[in-house]
């Protein structure tokens, strides 16, 4: 199969997904053999703790040439390990997908439809939101509800994409130490498709493999290093905060000068100073961590280190 002229690299972060690869890899290999479509799959193996290597490798030695695999020194999150597989991707459009079989490879041929009516070059594959996972819901409705104020495209989208080749020539350029790729995908498509999807039953995509307070920090990491929001709210509490003190201070003021009233108010007092105090700290760590961006970008910290690859 000429490298030159795949149609499609299909790109898979891998974690602990033991299950479900055997399974994903024979859809995909079976429905895309079906299309008449050159391919290549690309999983990228972000240093799972059980089978996940083996089984990757027993998939790219039955499948040589159409399969590759890479597995990642350590444990970087799904963004960078997607990254690294867009880097060694050929194909002239780029699909996306989880490793858990939440995505139907049936459903890559109703994306590359879309994109023939379109001509977007970003298409997200969206799917109904799992009602049994509250918490995720619950959060990625929050951030949603914050990213509205940066662009009416913010926060949307989904880890089942069609990217086209010059998206990811584009992406290819940047170098950070972390990587949301929804974020820095509307810089060069401010406005993406989004295909509604129907949602796959399968058994193992049930349960979130995120825990609660990985939720919390992704949720917390993705608004630090992708967007202002944590700088403007401080910019709106401090500012309000400003308002309240002046028109109690100017209430008191006011009070004493005019009815000669003695303030008591050591307690009061002592609690205004240590919550603002604390406003005020807070908002210096924020900075702390934006700052701790520009130096990782300084010092050019890489975003992932290749252990083993099979390509």
């Amino acid at each position: 199969m000429s490298q030159d002229k795949l149609d499609i690299s299909v790109v898979i972060p891998v974690f602990n997904a033991e299950k479900s690869l055997v399974e994903l890899n024979h859809q995909l290999i079976s429905f895309l053999n079906g299309k008449n479509i050159l391919f290549e799959i690309i999983y990228v193996d972000d240093h799972s703790s059980d089978s996940s290597w083996e089984i990757l490798q027993d998939l790219q030695l039955n499948n040589t040439g159409i399969v590759k695999v890479i597995r990642l020194v350590k444990n970087v999150g799904q963004h960078e390990s997607l990254m690294c597989g867009l880097n060694f991707s050929k194909g002239k459009s780029i699909i996306t997908m989880d490793d858990d079989l939440e995505h139907s490879p049936a459903d890559i041929e109703i994306l590359l439809e879309a994109k023939k009516t379109t001509g977007s070059n970003i298409l997200y594959g969206m799917y109904p939101i799992d009602k049994s996972q509250r918490v995720r819901r619950m959060l990625k409705r929050f951030y949603r509800f914050l990213s509205k104020s940066e662009g009416i495209n913010k926060a949307k989208g989904s880890s089942f994409r069609l990217l086209d080749t010059s998206i990811v020539s584009n992406i290819k350029k940047h170098e950070y130490s972390f990587i949301w790729l929804d974020e820095m995908f509307l810089w060069y498509n401010p406005s993406p498709e989004f295909v509604q999807l129907d949602r796959v039953e399968n058994s193992s995509n049930k349960a979130s493999r995120y825990s609660l307070f990985k939720l919390i920090g992704l949720t917390f990491n993705v608004m630090l290093y992708t967007t202002t929001i944590p700088l403007r709210l401080f910019i709106y509490v401090g500012f309000s905060l400003s308002v309240v003190n002046f028109l109690i201070g100017t209430f008191y003021i006011i009070k004493k000068l005019v009815l000669g009233t003695q303030q008591l108010g050591y307690t009061s007092l002592i609690v205004s100073i240590l919550f603002t105090s604390g406003i005020m700290l807070i908002g210096v760590g924020i900075i702390g961590i934006y700052l701790s961006r520009l130096y990782s970008l300084m010092n050019k910290e890489p975003r992932y280190t290749i252990e083993e690859k099979k390509c």
